[in-house]
């Protein structure tokens, strides 16, 4: 459960992006890389619409970081549906000091949207 831990940061409340395939990337750094305890929850999410729900998060051990103090890139790879915003949160798990900098959303790959479909398979 990630409604025990402390929000790091969430949101970036966006419905900009299209139907697709998507890569996000977290870029965070820990204060010590030693402790195979987990320090991060990454995910995710769709607010809103249909198919509103947090993707099951990406936990991060400190010994994920390959050295302390330095910020390094973690992704994760999700499909993007119609409906709703896109929310990527971080949870801090407290194993040690996290600092966020930021989030990057990549687009893999483009699909048609339900009404492109749906003109597509009437012939429009």
């Amino acid at each position: 459960k990630v409604a025990n831990y402390i929000g790091l940061t969430w949101g970036q409340y966006t419905a900009e992006q299209p139907v697709g395939d998507y890569l996000v990337t977290f870029r965070l750094k820990v204060k010590d890389n030693t402790k195979a305890a987990r320090v991060a929850a990454l995910s995710p999410g769709i607010v809103g619409g249909i198919s509103g729900q947090l993707m099951d998060p990406r936990y991060l051990l400190a010994t994920d970081f390959a050295k302390s103090g330095v910020y390094q890139d973690f992704t994760i790879r999700f499909i993007r549906p119609e409906g709703g915003v896109l929310e990527f949160t971080v949870s801090f798990l407290g194993a040690t000091d996290l600092w966020f900098d930021k989030t990057t959303v990549t687009q893999l790959a483009a699909f048609p949207t339900d009404k492109d479909q749906a003109a597509i398979w009437l012939g429009e």
